[in-house]
């Protein structure tokens, strides 16, 4: 398929795309060549040497990284004797409700508050 042809059925994208997958009129860059660099990434100086990797040891650390730290309330909430918000009851509590319009996007334009203005408390 040529560029210039207009396929109403294809994205735009895959309409500058060639068969092979790549952008109609782009260049490929390998990945060894990076932009404004002087030499390429993957290319080793004669005469190199590579520096060994250091064994992984656990010696030295403080103890922080890559532990699970403790956290106060884990045990209690796993053992069913956490107290949430909601378990919560005091006397004299006041309840609150949420009254949501059963119409999507409706507007509320009026709200009777008589009965609970005339509530006690």
């Amino acid at each position: 398929m040529s560029t210039s042809t207009k396929h109403p059925n294809l994205s735009p994208t895959a309409q500058v795309r060639t068969p092979s997958g790549a952008a109609a009129g782009a260049t490929r860059t390998p990945l060894s060549v990076t932009a404004g660099a002087t030499r390429t990434p993957l290319s080793v100086t004669a005469g190199a040497t590579r520096t060994p990797l250091r064994p992984y040891t656990s010696e030295g650390t403080s103890g922080a990284i890559g532990t699970s730290p403790r956290r106060p309330d884990g045990i209690p909430k796993v053992q069913g004797e956490f107290a949430y918000s909601s378990d919560m009851h005091a006397d004299g509590m006041l309840w609150g409700a949420t009254k949501r319009s059963p119409h999507p996007h409706a507007r509320i334009v009026s709200i009777d508050l008589t009965p609970a203005i005339t509530m006690a408390g």
